[in-house]
């Protein structure tokens, strides 16, 4: 009995543990948006030049996309910009784009953020949660690389795993590269 004490406080002890989500990890989306499917269309407005934006178009181009779902109220969103900034510098002149999906409620406050943080890439407003919510993306930041044939590759829930996920950018992006000759 009293070798089996220590065992048992040792589980209660680290019961909460296994409750404890590690970040960056990758997650399945719900059907239909995970690795190995084409990606649905995603469409809205700029908030910052209100231009319209398609998923789709950037697949036309060629390009792949890494999809940032964030908000500004976000700490580890916004502690993963500089990172994001350092991806979207590393691949200038390459196939690939960034497009930010912002879970802020607030346009304006979402508006004021991008215009003093000036983005490099464009970012949606999706205040209703409906593109989310379709892509799954229900914790934050959640981030889908997408190859340049509009097949999801990757997704990663979390920043703790920027390297990885440069690293796969870099192979899409290769890919890509060479298949467009």
């Amino acid at each position: 009995m009293a070798k089996v004490l220590p065992r048992i406080r040792m589980f209660v002890l680290g019961l909460p543990l296994l409750f404890v989500v590690p970040g960056c990890q990758e997650t399945d989306g719900p059907p239909g948006f995970s690795s190995g499917y084409k990606a649905a269309e995603i469409s809205g407005n700029d908030v910052i030049t209100n231009k319209p934006i398609k998923l789709s178009q950037f697949q036309t181009e060629g390009k792949v996309v890494l999809l940032s779902f964030w908000a500004t109220w976000c700490p580890p969103c916004v502690q993963s910009i500089p990172h994001e900034r350092d991806i979207q510098r590393q691949f200038a002149g390459r196939p690939f784009s960034i497009i930010g999906i912002s879970k802020d409620s607030e346009k304006q406050e979402l508006f004021e953020f991008l215009n003093r943080e000036k983005l490099p890439w464009p970012n949606i407003s999706d205040a209703s949660g409906s593109i989310s919510s379709q892509w799954g993306a229900n914790s934050i930041p959640t981030f889908v690389l997408i190859d340049s044939n509009g097949t999801i590759v990757k997704r990663w829930t979390g920043a703790s795993e920027m390297g990885q996920i440069r690293s796969m950018i870099e192979e899409a992006i290769n890919l890509a590269e060479k298949r467009g000759g």
